[in-house]
């Protein structure tokens, strides 16, 4: 009925006809179209992959069989038209399905397959910028698989980690990072070590970490080097390379980028291709082969224009860019430096939305703490209240002894009154404990929220820091490119006919009215708003600093390189060190003194 050639139009043609066969006949084909879904999938035939899936549930929702029968080949059913769904893009109908499978497991008490169900939810949440929701479902996914010792624990903590790293969350995602690490450790599963090790490595270069992320990235390296797993060595490759060249160490970063090409020389892996092939465009300019950075520069525009990922834009058009400023190609340069600012605008409205996703899931973390506290408010009220029954039911069943006791044994009396007395105490002071260790536990939850929030405060901080030096290099090179321009206009009005020289006049005018000049004094009113007494202070407790002094340390503060300094005051990187080495004597500091360090404290 079904051969491997079988169309999408047969499939539903088959599935017209399984209305005739008995509820045996119509399981077996229900069965087959399961498996003939499945094939196809895999095969990449989504259309006929989706139609025999289809069919499979329009059988099992009209056979009468056992419930659990039904139940479980539509849900693997389901689980074949989510795959379909999320390959085209469909992530909505994905989601709605998935959600629907959600409920069947949960019906079947199948927890292995709920856990993916769970997983999979937020995978498509994920997919959609919803990261509240996509923790949410790995959360439970995660609890489930714990509970019952599955082998996915690993995927879940890693998706955990990614979604914290979508919210530049880069502590928790390091957190969860190195738990997907020891699991797959564990578990001896090589690959997803390999994996996940890269990923540790990635989270320590978020946070500055350099030492760490290259330690974790020569250990990912070796194990997929043991494992031949030729893609993932060209990646770990490329990132090496790329953290090098912010460390400016080109030498280092030329060798890894050099292995990787060689590794991808035979394979189809643009997006690897293209960010190593930015890495080489950087060194071979730093190196002075003007010609081999053209010819990077001219294979990044083809692959720039194929990838649809906004950062890989990014740094390829400011590669681009830099190649041509640097042999003298302004208009294309200009041209790219335009690109890379579109894409950069792009990225920075993207930018908007994480934060918006990271200030949803904080609201509901907060929310779920306000839920705990009256949780915990209400529980403590309840005992209270039964402490204050067993208190009257207590006092009651003294007064009525005593009263006994006054009639038989008035003797007893004053040894039974202080013996009650004894254990009402005791019984209070453990009331008063437990009461203390529940203040204890509260004082300690607000702590770790307080050091969430002046996390926080902290990357937002370093967030508007390198959105100045953005702002400020970018302002820079656009001048230094509408001045060659002016310079080259200028230098064709003794070359061209007198008829052409009221347009080229007129050109050289728009060009001079489009340089700004006034770089410094928006830097400084930007600067003001993220640190507003940082040049009062230092001021009042060093007069000696010129005006030079105060510019330097405010380009320091903001984390600018010796280069992007250089690049900004027109001086050679020689002449910035110098004035560094003259601002520190005004300063005062001594030679072991961190200039840096000493100015993040104003």
């Amino acid at each position: 009925m079904l051969g491997d050639n079988a169309s999408a139009e047969e499939t539903v043609a088959d599935t017209a006809r399984a209305g005739q066969y008995s509820g045996a006949e119509s399981d077996k084909v229900g069965k087959l179209f399961l498996q003939k879904g499945n094939i196809w999938f895999f095969q990449g035939k989504y259309d006929s992959a989706l139609s025999a899936s289809l069919a499979t549930k329009r059988i099992y929702e009209t056979e009468i069989t056992k419930q659990l029968s039904k139940d479980d080949n539509i849900a693997a059913a389901n689980m074949t038209i989510v795959g379909v769904y999320f390959s085209q893009g469909r992530m909505q109908e994905a989601l709605e399905i998935t959600l629907e499978n959600t409920k069947v497991y949960e019906r079947l008490d199948d927890q292995f397959n709920l856990s993916a169900s769970y997983g999979n939810a937020g995978t498509i949440y994920l997919n959609q910028g919803n990261v509240a929701d996509a923790l949410e479902q790995f959360f439970k996914a995660l609890e489930i698989a714990q509970k019952n010792q599955f082998t996915n624990i690993t995927t879940y903590l890693g998706s955990i980690a990614q979604s914290y790293y979508y919210l530049k969350d880069h502590t928790r995602a390091l957190t969860y990072a190195k738990q997907a690490v020891a699991v797959a450790t564990k578990n001896n599963d090589r690959y997803w070590m390999a994996a996940y090790t890269s990923d540790v490595a990635d989270q320590y270069r978020e946070l500055g970490h350099l030492d760490s992320a290259f330690m974790y990235y020569q250990k990912s390296l070796e194990m997929h080097i043991n494992q031949n797993n030729i893609d993932d060595q060209a990646y770990v490759l490329e990132r090496m390379g790329s953290t090098y060249i912010d460390e400016e160490r080109y030498e280092e970063a030329f060798q890894h980028v050099e292995r990787g090409m060689a590794l991808i020389k035979d394979r189809r892996l643009p997006e690897e291709e293209l960010l190593l092939r930015v890495s080489l465009a950087r060194c071979f300019l730093e190196f002075g082969q003007l010609d081999k950075a053209l010819a990077e520069a001219s294979r990044l525009r083809e692959l720039a224009a194929d990838t649809d990922k906004n950062t890989h834009k990014r740094n390829a058009y400011e590669a681009i860019h830099k190649v041509y400023s640097a042999t003298g190609n302004l208009r294309d340069a200009y041209q790219f430096q335009e690109a890379y600012v579109a894409v950069n605008d792009s990225i920075f409205q993207e930018d908007k939305l994480v934060e918006v996703a990271r200030a949803e899931y904080d609201f509901r973390l907060k929310r779920e703490q306000e839920r705990l506290e009256t949780e915990q408010k209400q529980q403590q009220a309840l005992y209270e209240q039964e402490l204050e029954k067993e208190r009257i039911v207590r006092l009651g069943a003294i007064v009525i002894i005593l009263i006994v006791l006054a009639l038989l044994v008035v003797l007893y009396r004053s040894y039974l009154i202080k013996q009650r007395s004894n254990q009402a105490l005791s019984h209070k002071n453990e009331i008063i404990n437990l009461r203390n260790e529940e203040l204890t536990t509260r004082n300690e939850e607000i702590s770790q929220l307080r050091v969430s929030e002046k996390q926080m405060a902290e990357e937002t901080l370093a967030l508007k820091e390198r959105e100045l030096t953005t702002i400020t290099m970018l302002s820079h090179e656009k001048n230094n490119i509408l001045t060659r321009l002016g310079e080259q206009v200028g230098n064709l009005t003794d070359k061209v006919d007198q008829k052409v020289l009221p347009d080229l006049r007129e050109i050289k005018r728009l060009i001079k009215s489009n340089i700004n000049d006034e770089s410094w004094s928006m830097f400084t009113y930007q600067f003001e708003k993220v640190h507003p007494k940082f040049f009062n202070d230092l001021k009042d407790q060093f007069p000696a600093l010129t005006q030079n002094d105060l510019r330097l340390c405010a380009y320091l503060k903001v984390g600018m390189g010796n280069k992007e300094i250089a690049q900004v005051s027109n001086i050679t990187v020689a002449g910035v060190k110098k004035n560094i080495n003259r601002m520190r004597k005004r300063l005062e500091l001594q030679p072991e003194d961190n200039l840096r360090e000493f100015l993040l404290g104003f």
